[in-house]
């Protein structure tokens, strides 16, 4: 059947199995098979765990006995990374939903005999798997090589030796008895098991050790560009190569290497193989959930970004509904049939996010498409054959981010930098799962002295997040930018807070003013969207670590956030879509001004945007709208090739002759009323070279293309730019950057006068501002388009660009005077004359604008 754009319809896969002819050839190719099955890798089969990835011996932590190891006075900490096995489960399906809390105490002994420090640890983890099949034929993270229980996801814990075992000593672990039940009253441990199995505590440790100056430089000349990517990640978010000298020697100088326990095997200690596997199964809050299956429900969406049309394959519970959104139009359902699948056709050709959701309570459902359709899905995606081998698994694009736990009383510190201007901390909060709760409150404290002015406060409340969600199971909220000016002299800022409240601090990167997204996402989007939690290669903010890092780390305070990259209309965030205050900007002194045309996409049934055409080179069905403004009419804006003029131009409705004209201009426009409806619609005359564009949508959506006004900037003069800010009031400046005729690259230099910093002492604030700075980039990478008026016959070939300047509610209100200059005219390869169309993002226009709207034509 045939369902808005796509199509939705119910697949049999049928297979041909032949029977052998000569059964001694068959025995023989089956023995020399099971002779080489052991040499050539290939997928899992049913019945067989998949092979391990990597093989570790891990140290038995007991209740009764000591595991003692030797801390060399080189390290400065011990990495101990723990699993908890469970015992044998038989033939049970495994549920990655349960958690099994443990833990350890860490007593440090010191050279000479004497206990000078202890630490407890409480952990809690789960066990990664399909739940589709039996624990023993399960995907996993860990399992133990010889017989036992399914083996949880590894806990990483960080133990700082240098300050408690200056000249080394020995590191006493010992497993802390299992806890007690919660009592009546207690809140029970989120998705405990009902009883609790005995666990055995498996561990592996590491030595933190320093690298000398030598050892240094022959270890970064190792390093591939994958291994120096993954050192820094926590350091900036530019490039390895990009690190000041005194933080890349930072990240080179520490080293790890495994550490042995004293005594003798099976009389001090015990030791066990572990098989270990980069899987981890990736949404840790619903039942029923496979290794390639990703949760929705009436609460919880999928988001998937795709290029092309697709065949998608959808798997899960037979009869449940599934809700798909096309790009931004109303979702339409498609029921999954007695076998759980269906299979829709995606129609769209152009780059948007499908959106995946479902009526009811939340269940798994698993995307693929047909091999050769691989290249549909944007990013860094790993596609994995189904087990049929036909298709591809096309999971969502999720990434991991690391947020800190705030504590009421235990800060979170944040070194202020030489020079730091600003700190910028990003919020979220913890949603508990209960029905109805559609928000979250968040509440975070900054001190940066003792004084009763020394501190700033920040309490609000944020909506939950579709898309978003806790490793620990628990929904996300969106998150909230808080930026605090530093005080002058503060060398750190203490941040406490809501225990439900995640931070991430960052701070601007110095001398960038744009981000960067990586290649696989570097792709044109339309002017009203953007990309969220896309991969960077540069950014404007950066994340920087918290200068008591390890002790957080230590004490577990800290939450995995996972979050879907998804493409978003402009300032709409995760929720429904809602209208944004915007407005044109017209510079003053009536420069010159033409319409840009840039291609969009219009879905059938969406509603037509008003700065709308749609191309009518080749005949269309139009469909006339029957309110508004283009109620019961059409207007066709027609351009001509020279050879026609004094000829006749001829608009078709339905086959008969709608409206016509002598071309007296190589311009112009045609209107005929029409009854609403669908009307087949045809323009002739123009020549081979002409061009029209209707008013009106496509009836059965297609392409189309938006205007905007945009005007000359060239030559020593500035673009001037005037609009009011209202207290508090967070404004974005997006400028549209157009060359005639191709791509090139600009540089735009501007100065916003008036931008006079408001009081901030003790207070939060969103955005910054950057009152002065250089716009830099190339036309093109945001797609091409068409400058109408200009006197040429190609079409499709004027580069664009958008660079945004924002202005935060950290100034004082008053009048704001942006003014643009072009640079770098004179070099080789630079624009010699820009079309700049501005556009005012977060204030509501001014009533309509009396300005007489002329586009000044090329002769």
């Amino acid at each position: 059947m045939t369902i808005g754009l796509f199509t939705a319809k119910h697949r049999v896969i049928n297979t041909r199995v032949g029977n052998p002819r000569w059964p001694v050839a068959f025995t023989f190719i089956a023995v020399v098979g099971l002779g080489l099955s052991n040499i050539v890798g290939r997928p899992p089969t049913i019945g067989r765990a998949p092979p391990a990835e990597d093989e570790i011996l891990a140290y038995h932590v007991d209740e009764g006995r000591d595991l003692l190891v030797k801390v060399p006075i080189e390290i400065d900490a011990v990495e101990i990374t723990s699993w908890a096995a469970l015992p044998p489960q038989g033939d049970a399906l495994c549920d990655s939903a349960l958690r099994y809390p443990y833990g350890f105490t860490a007593t440090f002994i010191d050279e000479l005999g004497h206990q000078v420090a202890q630490h407890d640890f409480d952990l809690e983890s789960r066990i990664s798997c399909d739940p589709d099949r039996p624990a023993a034929t399960s995907e996993y993270a860990a399992r133990l090589a010889e017989g036992g229980g399914p083996v949880t996801d590894p806990r990483t814990s960080l133990v700082v030796t240098s300050d408690a075992l200056p000249r080394g000593g020995t590191l006493r672990l010992r497993a802390k008895p299992a806890p007690p039940p919660p009592g009546p009253d207690e809140r029970p441990a989120y998705n405990a098991p009902p009883v609790m199995p005995r666990l055995t505590l498996l561990t592996r440790l590491e030595g933190r050790y320093q690298r000398g100056e030598a050892l240094r430089t022959v270890f970064e000349q190792s390093l591939d560009s994958e291994e120096r990517q993954r050192l820094v990640f926590n350091i900036s978010s530019l490039g390895f190569a990009d690190l000041p000298d005194r933080a890349r020697e930072r990240a080179l100088t520490t080293w790890a290497r495994r550490l042995e326990a004293a005594g003798v095997d099976k009389k001090d200690y015990d030791v066990s193989r572990l098989l270990l596997r980069r899987f981890r199964t990736p949404y840790p809050r619903a039942e029923g959930r496979g290794a390639s299956e990703f949760v929705i429900g009436e609460r919880h969406a999928a988001a998937l970004n795709l290029r092309a049309p697709a065949d998608l394959h959808l798997e899960g519970p037979p009869g449940r509904t599934v809700r798909i959104a096309d790009g931004f139009v109303a979702p339409l359902p498609v029921t999954l049939d007695a076998e759980g699948r269906a299979v829709v056709s995606l129609l769209r050709d152009d780059i948007r996010t499908v959106v995946f959701d479902a009526p009811g309570t939340d269940f798994g459902v698993r995307f693929a498409v047909p091999r050769d359709q691989t290249d549909v899905q944007i990013g860094e995606i790993l596609h994995r054959p189904t087990p049929e081998g036909l298709r591809v698994e096309t999971p969502p694009d999720v990434r991991i981010v690391r947020y800190l736990d705030l504590d009421p009383r235990a800060p979170v510190v944040a070194r202020i930098a030489p020079g730091q201007e600003f700190l910028g901390i990003l919020m979220r909060s913890e949603i508990d799962l209960g029905a109805g709760v559609e928000e979250g409150e968040a509440s975070v404290v900054a001190r940066w002295g003792p004084g009763d002015l020394d501190t700033a406060r920040l309490d609000v409340t944020l909506p939950r997040s579709r898309f978003e969600w806790w490793n620990e199971g628990f929904d996300a909220t969106d998150p909230r930018m808080a930026i605090l000016r530093v005080p002058k002299g503060a060398e750190s800022i203490e941040i406490t807070g809501d225990p439900r409240t995640r931070i991430r601090l960052r701070t601007l990167e110095p001398g960038v003013l744009e981000t960067l997204y990586r290649i696989p996402y570097r792709v044109p989007l339309q002017e009203d969207e953007t990309w969220r939690y896309a991969p960077f290669d540069i950014s404007t903010w950066t994340d920087v670590r918290a200068a008591n890092l390890d002790v957080l780390e230590r004490n577990d305070r800290f939450s995995d956030l996972r979050e879907q990259v998804r493409i978003e209309k402009i300032g709409k965030g995760a929720r429904e879509p809602g209208d944004v205050p915007e407005r044109p900007l017209i510079p003053e002194n009536a420069p010159v001004r033409r319409r840009f045309l840039s291609p969009a996409y219009q879905s059938a049934g969406e509603a037509y945007p008003g700065d709308a055409w749609t191309p009518l080179i080749e005949p269309k069905v139009a469909l006339i709208e029957a309110a508004g403004s283009r109620a019961g009419r059409v207007v066709v804006t027609w351009r001509a090739e020279r050879s026609r003029l004094g000829k006749q131009v001829t608009l078709e409705a339905d086959g008969a002759v709608a409206a016509e004209d002598r071309i007296a201009a190589l311009a112009g426009t045609l209107e005929a009323d029409l009854p609403p409806g669908k009307h087949h619609l045809a323009i002739k005359g123009l020549g081979d070279n002409g061009a029209a564009y209707m008013d009106a949508a496509p009836a059965d959506g297609g392409a189309i293309v938006r205007r905007r006004d945009v005007f000359e900037l060239a030559g020593t003069r500035p673009m001037v730019l005037t609009f009011p800010q209202n207290p508090g009031e967070t404004l974005h400046l997006v400028l549209f950057m157009v060359t005639q005729g191709g791509n090139a690259t600009f540089r735009v230099r501007y100065e916003i006068e008036g931008a006079r910093p408001g009081s901030t002492t003790g207070a939060f604030f969103h955005r910054i501002t950057l009152p002065k700075g250089l716009l830099a980039g190339r036309t093109g990478e945001f797609g091409r388009g068409t400058l109408w008026e200009a006197a040429t016959e190609r079409r499709g070939t004027d580069g664009i660009a958008r660079a945004v300047i924002r202005l935060g509610d950290d100034l004082s209100p008053g009048d704001r005077t942006v003014r643009l200059w072009l640079q770098g005219q004179k070099e080789e390869g630079m624009a010699r004359r820009l079309w700049v169309g501005a556009v005012l993002v977060g204030q509501t226009p001014e009533g309509k604008s009396g300005d007489p709207r002329v586009w000044v034509e090329d002769d």
